[in-house]
């Protein structure tokens, strides 16, 4: 059994064509679309058929600029990761993604993002990179707790070990909807929690203060759960602090979005 969305809104049959479709052209990556509920496969045109997917079909951008294309799918060949591509195409065509991961030709993961989808509950979600990661998890707590979408910056698998910098730049936003709280010993539920795990350049993971003192982690291969806040606090860099004063969401320069 492979790991999947528990909200489902596609139907069944379409993801298990989906399936099949994908697994008949492993080890390259499959490549189709969900369209008036059914699936329909597409041509993968990359030069590179392992590692990447373009479709160049003109049937497909006719259904995707009508509004037709109700999701894209492609597979990955034990990558169980959203790849930067992956993220940044999914931003710019706004539509939902799915990713079918395989390893050895079984399937291990089919995973569905975008706004349109539900939102997973918070606790015991899979680890997928780009989509269930430390900082999905934070962005969820706050779009269903706070009305808010907050920046999602596309981000390199195992940028927490690399070194680079990825939340820096909406940490020191001057716009943004949060107070920079400098005590790291004083916790109010709905504070975003940044930490440098082993690291002293920069930050490489992010928590959210849930309930009952406890906050939500989503580490790497592991699944989304509370902790006591003293697990890892030594590691904490920064807290950020919802303001309930602050309105200055028409700013455009704002990475912040209110729904």
């Amino acid at each position: 059994m492979y790991f999947t969305n528990r909200n489902q809104i596609f139907f069944k049959e379409a993801i298990d064509n989906a399936i099949e479709h994908c697994r008949y052209v492993w080890p390259e990556e499959g490549v189709g679309a969900i369209i008036d509920d059914e699936f329909v496969p597409y041509e993968n045109e990359a030069e590179s058929l392992i590692n990447n997917f373009i479709i160049t079909n003109e049937d497909f951008y006719q259904q995707y600029k009508e509004g037709n294309v109700q999701c894209l799918i492609h597979s990955h060949e034990d990558y169980p990761h959203a790849s930067m591509n992956d993220q940044i195409q999914q931003a710019e065509m706004d539509i939902p993604f799915c990713i079918i991961n395989f390893k050895k030709r079984s399937v291990t993961h089919v995973i569905f993002w975008g706004r349109q989808i539900p939102i997973e509950p918070f606790k015991l979600r899979p680890f997928f990179f780009g989509v269930f990661d430390c900082w999905s998890l934070v962005a969820d707590w706050i779009k269903i707790k706070k009305s808010i979408i907050v920046p999602n910056p596309a981000r390199k698998f195992g940028f927490w070990r690399k070194g680079e910098s990825v939340f820096e730049r909406f940490i020191e936003d001057e716009c943004k909807p949060y107070k920079y709280i400098r005590n790291v010993r004083e916790f109010k539920e709905g504070d975003i929690l940044f930490y440098k795990i082993h690291s002293s350049k920069y930050i490489n993971h992010s928590a959210i203060v849930h309930e009952n003192n406890k906050a939500l982690h989503h580490f790497h291969n592991k699944v989304s759960a509370e902790y006591p806040i003293s697990f890892m606090q030594k590691y904490i860099e920064c807290i950020l602090r919802f303001d309930p004063y602050w309105n200055d969401y028409n700013n455009p320069k704002c990475l912040w979005e209110k729904i």
